[in-house]
């Protein structure tokens, strides 16, 4: 087998830019790759690619349990043993509510830190994780991503009001508000809309994602995790229609929250997009309560 002809080719180091290969070794000259648009859809590909150039051991099953044990431990668990604890004052209810709800999703995101400290000390949080300071572009990105949720939720609306004379979304919805406090309506707006969305798009985003994406192609990896992420919402209703029209729903947010963090390399314009659904409906469900 003979060495290739002398040229620019793709750097051993860094799939992002071209190498000179003088015909026997690598030279010192290097220059940026020209990218396609679809390939500037793919960063999170060329990291993945750059990671396993430098260390081609996978990132291990830790991080792909984690998560999911995290979210069964953190909210089914806490939440079955809040049901035989809530007091019976109304405000000591909502109090603990929140409480426990708030514990679960950072109980949830200690975890995952943990598991995820290992792999992040070889590659560093942003390449590992996705775990990157927020950027200006990251608005376009999340304003994208808003769009398509809102275009996916407007066609099972209408799919499911047509096929079941609307009770599937009556029977999917998991938010049932009563009326409350204005304090206890701005926590509920805090845990649903800045908390969980920071720990879950890490945990399901960033551990998950990542983690399947080494072992697999993108497109395996971003439907197992957001399947799994649609399944462990669909506890939070009682009927089976609910539940599997609850399932997709979430399955179909975590898939464009998905391809957000395959364009952008980043966990930030999901959390945006996670972020504005959970607050809209829990102020929906709030104002619906007449709180």
């Amino acid at each position: 087998m003979t060495d290739p002809q002398p040229g620019w080719y793709s750097d051993p180091a860094d799939p992002d830019r071209l190498r000179w290969w003088d015909g026997m070794r690598w030279t010192p000259a290097v220059q940026q790759r020209v990218t396609t648009p679809g390939e500037r859809l793919a960063t999170m590909d060329r990291t993945m690619g750059r990671l396993r150039a430098r260390d081609p051991r996978p990132f291990g099953w830790l991080v792909v349990v984690v998560p999911v044990l995290a979210i069964v431990g953190g909210q089914l668990v806490l939440s079955g043993v809040s049901a035989s604890l809530l007091p019976t004052g109304y405000a000591a209810r909502i109090s603990l509510v929140l409480a426990l709800m708030a514990g679960a999703e950072l109980f949830a995101g200690a975890l995952g830190l943990l598991a995820a400290r290992p792999v992040a000390a070889r590659f560093g949080w942003g390449d590992a994780w996705g775990v990157r300071r927020p950027r200006l572009s990251d608005l376009a990105a999340a304003a994208a991503g808003v769009a398509l949720v809102f275009a996916t939720r407007m066609v099972i609306g209408v799919a499911a009001q047509v096929l079941t004379n609307g009770r599937a979304v009556q029977e999917s919805s998991n938010l049932h508000l009563p009326r409350m406090p204005v304090l206890a309506a701005l926590g509920f707006l805090v845990v649903a809309a800045v908390i969980a969305p920071v720990v879950e798009e890490f945990l399901f985003r960033g551990l998950l994602l990542r983690a399947l994406a080494r072992r697999w192609s993108f497109w395996p990896a971003a439907v197992a995790s957001s399947a799994a992420f649609g399944l462990l919402h669909t506890y939070q209703v009682t009927t089976l229609l609910g539940a599997a029209t609850l399932g997709l729903v979430v399955f179909l947010l975590g898939l464009v929250n998905c391809l957000l963090v395959r364009a952008t390399d980043s966990i930030v314009p999901g959390i945006v997009v996670h972020a504005v659904f959970n607050a809209l409906a829990v102020v929906v469900s709030i104002l619906s309560a007449g709180g």
